[in-house]
Order: C-alpha cells, then sequence, then structure tokens
C-alpha cells in the first residue's frame, strides 16, 4: 500500500491478489468460449450446460471495488489505475476477469481525501455471489450491504438482448456533492438488467439513459448524474454486461424539488427504438400553456413555450 497527496486529496495505492475460488457447479458454455453460471442465466442465450468451475467476471472495478476511508466516506476504484506500473486490471479496460481456479493481481489506485487514516477497509460489492468486506487499518465498521433479490419474473424486456426490473427508488441527499442545491433532490434508482444473449453486451448509460418527468405537454429529461460513478453499482460509464447475466445497477438523477411529487421513468436509447419503464406513479406535470413560437420541419416539429431575457447587474442574473 502506498499513498501520495495533493492540496486537498490523495491517491491511495493498494496492492491486492484476487483468486477465483467459486466451486464446481453447472454452467453454461458459449460458442465463443465465455461462460456462466446456469443458475444466474436468464434464458435466451445459445449455450452448452456442463459441471465445472466458471469465470469469475468483475464487470467494472470502478462501481465494484471500493475503499472505506476513517468509517465517513467510501470511494470507488480510480481510472488512475490504469497508470499504475502493474494495474489490477488492464489499460483502459474495467473489466476484471479471472478464470476457474487462478488468481489475478496487480496495484488499485482510488482518490481519498488528505486526511490522517485511522480506520480503512476495503469492499467487493457483488450481489449475485456476496460482498467481500476485508478490514485493513483499525476496526471496521459493520457492513450492512443489502442483496438484492433476483426477480421471480425477468422483468420488463427492453429488446430482444436486454431487459430491466426496478427494485428500489428513493430521494435524498448525497454525499458526493459539496455544496448541494437547495432547490434540488437527488433521486437514486436501483434496477437489475438482465443479458438475455450469448455474448458480452456493452450499455452506456451516461449516454442512453435519461429520467423522464412527463408534463401535459412533452417531458422534462434529466441525464444521469456523473456522481453515479462514486456510489456502489454506480453504473455511468460504459461497462460489459456477461452472457445471461443479471447485474445490479444505480444510478442518481438530480431533480428540482417542484417536479419530485409527480410521475417518472426510465428512457432507455437503444439501436431500434427508446423504451421507457415507470419509475414512480404520479401525476403529470400541468404547464397549462401554449407554444410561444412553433415551427415544422421535415419529420420534426419545433415548439418553444417559453422565452426569457436575462441580464447581468451587480454580479447577479436578474429576470426582466
Amino acid at each position: 500500500m502506498w499513498c501520495g497527496s495533493s492540496l486537498r486529496a490523495s491517491f491511495l495505492g493498494i496492492e491486492t491478489t484476487i483468486t477465483n475460488v467459486m466451486k464446481e457447479q453447472e454452467v453454461t458454455v458459449y460458442p465463443d468460449g465465455s461462460n456462466h453460471p446456469s443458475a444466474f442465466v436468464a434464458g435466451g442465450g445459445k449455450g452448452e450446460t456442463v459441471m465445472m468451475v466458471p469465470d469469475y467476471l468483475i464487470p467494472d472495478i470502478r462501481s465494484h471495488l471500493f475503499i472505506t476511508v476513517n468509517s465517513e466516506g467510501s470511494y470507488p476504484a480510480s481510472d488512475a489505475t490504469w497508470l499504475a506500473n502493474k494495474p489490477l486490471v488492464s489499460p483502459g479496460r474495467p473489466e476484471l476477469l479471472i478464470g476457474a481456479n487462478e488468481s489475478s493481481g496487480g496495484m488499485m489506485v482510488f482518490t481519498v481525501p488528505n486526511d490522517s487514516v485511522h480506520q480503512l477497509s476495503l469492499h467487493l460489492f457483488d450481489a449475485a455471489n456476496g460482498s467481500v468486506h476485508v478490514p485493513i487499518i483499525g476496526e471496521m465498521s459493520r457492513q450492512t450491504e443489502l442483496v438484492l433479490d433476483l426477480p421471480d419474473s425477468e422483468g420488463m424486456k427492453l429488446s430482444d438482448t436486454l431487459a430491466l426490473s426496478i427494485s428500489s427508488v428513493s430521494d435524498g441527499e448525497v454525499g458526493f456533492v459539496e455544496y448541494e442545491n437547495d432547490d434540488t433532490i437527488y433521486r437514486e434508482v436501483e434496477a437489475l438488467l438482465t443479458s438475455k444473449v450469448g455474448a458480452l453486451l456493452e450499455l452506456e448509460p451516461s449516454e442512453r439513459i435519461h429520467l423522464t418527468i412527463p408534463t401535459d405537454d412533452g417531458a422534462f429529461w434529466i441525464d444521469v448524474h456523473e456522481g453515479t460513478s462514486l456510489i456502489p453499482y454506480g453504473h455511468y460509464q460504459k461497462r460489459r454486461l456477461a452472457p445471461g447475466s443479471n447485474n445490479k445497477s444505480r444510478w442518481i438523477f438530480e431533480i428540482p424539488d417542484d417536479l419530485a411529487v409527480y410521475g417518472s421513468g426510465l428512457n432507455v436509447e437503444l439501436a431500434d427504438e427508446d423504451v421507457n419503464v415507470t419509475v414512480s406513479e404520479g401525476d403529470v406535470v400541468p404547464l397549462g400553456m401554449d407554444a410561444a413560437y412553433s415551427a415544422k420541419g421535415d419529420g420534426y416539429e419545433l415548439r418553444i413555450m417559453m422565452l426569457l431575457y436575462w441580464i447581468r447587474i451587480m454580479e447577479h442574473w436578474e429576470e426582466v
């Protein structure tokens, strides 16, 4: 373990070895040689079922491996891991695949507060196989990681290759924002993504997933908050989903207080068409206004509902 610092943050490096100690079980092996425990395979893929020790896949170390400092905050593995002499994962690739009875070792780098350390622990979050919590310095506080039970249904079918089930929704504050906006809240959506094919899938929520809040004239679209990458199971950047696997994912959205009481949905942009999944029940936002300006073109219609002019006076913005 090593530590290097700047004025406000430190780089904490931990050299570790992870060994695949999974037991022999029924495993679905696909034509490309990839494999996955049959108990977690959702179906739809073309593979052969055999008894063997499966590969162990961490889809993205940045959303599954965290360090807890002084029992006050958890911090994900950083992209700075790729700068180590011997990184745990290959540069540019956040996933880690460990073959049957094999080990993989290397350095992980975390960005942590530049404070004195009296407690340090390492956490591997895995909803399917069980999470691992390792004390490094001091006494580790009791971890109560809630493992998401696999749903009885296959969830809402997004496409022939992917299904999604919403498991929980909560509104509140977050710890990764230094100065929070008093007029907004943070909505955390937890879901289970189910791969339904015998091949690796790639999904990038920062580009393809939005929270939608419908109005009586269109909908508000809200991007996934970049702070999603700082929470356990946070799925913000592109991630590879294992064949036939169930993948626990969380997303955070910052929404205005006044809109929180209305219904909302999760829009997933797919190759053929967008799919909208209900997140919370509620009324639509009553805008109650006609378009101030409108224009039509080939295949689209543009409507401007409101036009505001702002001027800057004495370092303050005021509406006129």
